[in-house]
């Protein structure tokens, strides 16, 4: 007995067309997770079931969240220290901003008197 030749085209029927549709969708799935899961930093498991891959990449977001806001806190302070110190040097020039002292030297007319 032959066996039937399996078409690459969707099966006619409702039925199969509806298995057909959620077989795509698993495998879009998959492939969703996957790419997920290749945009975490390298983890010690290589082999991860979808519920790990999620929480791994929740946990990461959230590590990029925190460290974000870390970053702008340390941005801030930075900006902050960098206009007290414009400020100060504009209302009391430091050493570096003092020209040198200047001499002159006078001559004075010599006077003799004699008496």
């Amino acid at each position: 007995m032959k066996r039937p030749v399996k078409s690459k085209l969707p099966p006619a029927g409702p039925k199969l067309e509806r298995k057909y549709v959620e077989k795509n969708r698993r495998n879009y799935m998959k492939n969703l997770y996957n790419q997920l899961h290749s945009l975490l930093p390298v983890s010690k498991e290589t082999v991860m079931v979808v519920p790990d891959k999620i929480d791994a990449a929740v946990k990461y977001i959230e590590t990029l969240k925190m460290n974000l806001d870390k970053n702008k806190k340390h941005l801030e302070e930075l900006k902050m220290g960098l206009k007290r110190a414009k400020s100060q040097n504009q209302t009391e020039p430091g050493p570096t901003t003092k020209s040198p002292p200047q001499i002159e030297f006078h001559q004075w007319a010599q006077i003799w008197l004699w008496f």
